[in-house]
């Protein structure tokens, strides 16, 4: 098998989840007591729209592939209860452009489907940490169902990580909620100032550990309709080699032959991992006004009988929220 005659590529595991929210958790150990205070304090019973843009490319041997663009549209209300919050998410709107030439359908896609399209509510602390979701008993059977049928002819799904995956739905969906709401909590920082930190994050189904590297910053203050409004700028990257190894342990990556006969395993000889995000939260409660983010994915293996495998994967997401409602 050759360069020309690999026809695509099946991302077997939660790629992105490798992401910032444990950055956020972890770069809160380095707080002071000096500078402006953030708080999670949202009006008891508040509800908006949230809107979202999720848009990725993949390249194969450099070859890009067309964009795929998920839209979706969904209200949120969030009411104080005696250990913290609830909040409870409506979706309202999904919609799906586009068709990766090199990776037809990943289990990311078969799981976030069904998260972005179901009713959920979320346990939250008073830091507005996710401590607990309601609502995902009755997708688990389904999604499993689902990542089998997505699944490539002739290839098979490890089954201890298929399970372990479905198992950690909750987790990823955690996650996600995490990386939009309350993760400033707690800190005190000064406009300019900037946090780093290396520290040690969990990777999903396997329990390694790998460094990540993390910068947040306050980069600005600004005004809007009358409040203030803070601009956060935060970096994070993962150790190359702990990140290579992972995926070779879980078979994160499966190469297809031109004719869909057959997948194998890639040897990843090389990994590497970086995202940005910039969120624009309101002072007063710390509730999103505006979060775009931008991830990059670049890995180099070999199969059996070909060798210098290059894939690398873009993504980039919006997220603009809506109070009048």
């Amino acid at each position: 098998m050759n360069s020309n005659t690999i026809k695509s590529m099946y991302i077997v595991l939660i790629i992105a989840v490798l992401t910032l929210a444990a950055g956020y958790a972890q770069a809160a150990t380095a707080k002071t007591s000096e500078g402006i205070a953030f708080r999670f304090n949202p009006p008891d019973g508040i509800t908006f729209t949230e809107t979202g843009k999720h848009t990725t490319k993949e390249y194969f041997y450099g070859i890009a592939s067309k964009p795929v663009v998920i839209t979706t549209k969904a209200r949120i209300t969030i009411k104080k209860t005696d250990k913290g919050y609830r909040a409870s998410r409506i979706p309202l709107y999904y919609n799906v452009e586009g068709n990766s030439s090199t990776n037809k359908s990943t289990t990311t896609d078969a799981i976030l489907k069904y998260l972005d399209c179901t009713v959920l509510e979320y346990e939250l602390n008073k830091d507005g940490e996710c401590i607990g979701i309601l609502g995902l008993e009755k997708l688990i059977d389904d999604i499993e169902i689902e990542v089998r049928k997505v699944a490539p002819p002739g290839m098979q799904l490890n089954p201890e990580v298929l399970m372990s995956m479905i198992a950690s739905v909750e987790s990823i969906e955690a996650v996600r909620w995490n990386e939009k709401f309350g993760y400033m909590t707690g800190y005190y920082m000064n406009v300019g100032e900037s946090i780093k930190t290396s520290t040690p994050q969990e990777l999903p189904h396997s329990g390694d550990l790998v460094k990540a590297n993390c910068v947040i910053k306050l980069s600005e203050l600004v005004k809007k309709g009358g409040k203030e409004l803070a601009k956060i700028q935060y970096s994070s990257s993962l150790d190359n080699e702990a990140l290579s190894d992972w995926y070779n342990k879980s078979g994160a990556f499966m190469i297809g032959s031109n004719s869909g006969a057959s997948y194998e395993a890639m040897e990843v000889s090389s990994a590497e991992r970086k995202d940005k995000i910039e969120h624009t939260i309101y002072l007063s409660t710390q509730l999103p006004y505006f979060i775009s983010s931008k991830s990059t994915m670049k890995v180099v293996g070999s199969i059996s009988d070909t060798s210098n495998i290059r894939y690398s994967y873009e993504e980039w997401e919006q997220y603009t929220y809506d109070y009048s409602k």
